[in-house]
């Protein structure tokens, strides 16, 4: 599991690993019960809306099944799923959790199931690039909303993982060392979770991606893309509440740097 917040070069991550031939990529499964399942945690979506979508019906646990069906179908592929934190987190568990207290959709049992791994990027990068992308109305996404910053979210799914898999190594990755030296942090992230670096994994043909078509518009600098790349964007005017965000989430981001991988 690659576990990221919102706009984090996460998708170009998943590129990489498409590249590999022993290796199956799944793209979010967990945003169809978190935006539009009978047991949803985001109030983003209207009712009209949830009940029109074909995810209506799905739930958090046929998601996980989902997932455990197609390791188990997968011929001996390496099974990658990159989803957002904030997607699996309680919302009503945030305030009260500590990393002895399981903050998750998931019970103790169903998260040892995986190997978990995280990827962050700075809030002043992850919320301007998310504020345009909903100004942009990508997927008839809505407005930007702060509680999906998603930093808050991942530092509780990471302190929990570390204490309930001690002795997994604690696998973090900062798209700012992806983004400049892609082949050692790659190389460094693959050692981490005992796989073999393929080269593969550096570059990749411009074309679409079938996998990323549940979020239309949200991914196509990663499919027109060859490689790892900064994005360069022209600046637009960011309003409070993005200002807000970034400053509100720095923090979390500045602690996190403890654990990251050292590339």
């Amino acid at each position: 599991m690659l576990w990221s917040v919102p706009r984090s070069t996460s998708t170009a991550f998943e590129r990489a690993f498409i590249e590999r031939k022993d290796t199956e990529v799944l793209h979010e499964p967990f945003s169809e019960p978190f935006y539009y399942g009978p047991e949803r945690l985001s109030g983003r979506y209207t009712e009209a809306q949830c009940s029109a979508s074909d995810a209506k019906d799905v739930t958090f646990s046929d998601t996980l099944q989902l997932i455990l069906q197609t390791q188990a179908s997968s011929d001996g592929k390496l099974i990658v799923v990159k989803d957002m934190a904030y997607y699996v987190v309680r919302p009503d568990k945030l305030h009260t959790s500590t990393s002895q207290i399981n903050p998750t959709v998931f019970s103790d049992a169903e998260l040892k199931k995986f190997r978990h791994t995280f990827l962050i990027r700075t809030p002043a990068k992850t919320l301007p690039s998310y504020y345009r992308a909903t100004i942009s109305n990508c997927h008839d996404f809505g407005e930007f909303d702060p509680s999906e910053a998603g930093f808050v979210e991942l530092q509780a799914l990471m302190a929990y993982t570390k204490h309930l898999l001690p002795k997994d190594r604690l696998i973090l990755l900062d798209s700012a060392d992806l983004i400049a030296d892609p082949e050692r942090a790659l190389r460094a992230f693959c050692t981490g979770v005992g796989i073999e670096f393929e080269d593969t994994m550096l570059s990749w043909e411009a074309k679409h991606v079938s996998i990323f078509d549940k979020w239309k518009g949200w991914h196509d600098n990663a499919q027109s893309s060859t490689g790892f790349k900064e994005v360069r964007h022209e600046e637009i005017h960011l309003p409070e509440i993005v200002k807000n965000a970034v400053d509100n989430n720095m923090l979390i981001y500045e602690d996190l740097q403890e654990y990251k991988l050292r590339i």
